[in-house]
């Protein structure tokens, strides 16, 4: 059997809920106000933490082929 003592301990009247209730709302406001950009911060922190590295290349000539030529150096023609 539960103690009456503790019964009336845990009573709980509107005064002590709506306080409560008060927050829940402020804090379910705020969610809703800032929602997109909290999304759009979190989205970004874990593209961030996951990103992918780009692959390496194999043979250093492959790094010569892919490279684009300076700006001094004429790029070569093809002929057809």
């Amino acid at each position: 059997m539960i103690n009456p003592m503790v019964l009336a301990l845990l009573y709980s009247g509107p005064d002590q809920i709506l306080p409560m209730l008060s927050i829940v709302g402020a804090v379910i406001g705020f969610l809703l106000m800032w929602w997109r950009r909290l999304m759009t911060l979190a989205r970004r922190a874990w593209n961030n933490a996951f990103r992918k590295s780009p692959p390496l290349a194999k043979k250093p000539a492959d790094i010569a082929a892919n490279r684009a030529p300076a700006d001094d150096q004429q790029p070569q023609e093809r002929e057809a």
